[in-house]
């Protein structure tokens, strides 16, 4: 289930009238004080609960925005996010003296840059469209989970044996059927509906989704 916000801006023109809107999917974590229905948790072992001390925390967002318009994230006062990376799909978007085109990656924090990170988790991030077409882009941000990474290919995952078990699952087609980079956002969706990953976890997500 993806939780929508929309909010309300004033309009810097003329026309005290006009607002411009942005919308925000919450694929996981929290905004605007909505939180996402999906559980965070960082093995089977773990507690099923999203709070847990051991539970993974971290935020994705789809953002669409209007001409004209601004976005603000602030951090809970309980996350603490070394990472915070940012890709513009349309248009192009301005947070602070920095503009970041389209299919551009912005990376606004790094681990060991304590002072950018105390100053967005203080200052909270405030993003301004830079077009005259509005802005979509993916927000991404989490916390250093403190673990091994191994990475072959296009698969990232904790230790040697992990790798060989997920390309072996995507051969399988446990992980859906691969789409073309061309394909619309409609044309995507319909893909995923007729092509349903063959893991019963996922089929259950994409059921839930197409039901949404």
């Amino acid at each position: 289930c993806i939780v929508t916000i929309d909010n309300n801006n004033n309009n810097n023109n003329n026309n005290n009238d006009a607002t411009t809107t942005t919308t925000t999917l919450i694929i996981c974590g929290q905004h605007g004080g909505e939180k996402a229905p999906i559980i965070q948790k960082s093995n089977d072992n773990e507690p099923n609960i999203s709070d847990s001390k051991s539970s993974i925390d971290v935020n994705i967002f789809h953002v669409q925005m209007d001409h004209g318009s601004t976005w603000k994230h602030s951090f809970s006062s309980s996350q603490i996010h070394e990472t915070v990376i940012i890709y513009v799909r349309k248009g192009s978007i301005q947070i602070g003296d920095t503009v970041i085109p389209t299919h551009y990656t912005a990376y606004l924090q790094t681990p060991s840059s304590s002072t950018i990170t105390q100053r967005l988790q203080k200052d909270n991030i405030l993003v301004q469209t830079t077009g005259q077409d509005g802005a979509d882009f993916l927000f991404l941000s989490g916390k250093d989970l403190q673990e091994p990474v191994e990475a072959q290919g296009s698969m990232v995952m904790n230790y040697p044996h992990e790798i060989n078990q997920a390309y072996q699952d995507y051969q399988m087609g446990k992980m859906g059927i691969p789409w073309s980079e061309k394909l619309t956002d409609d044309e995507w969706k319909e893909h995923i509906r007729r092509n349903p990953s063959s893991n019963t976890y996922d089929n259950k997500v994409n059921n839930n989704y197409n039901d949404n």
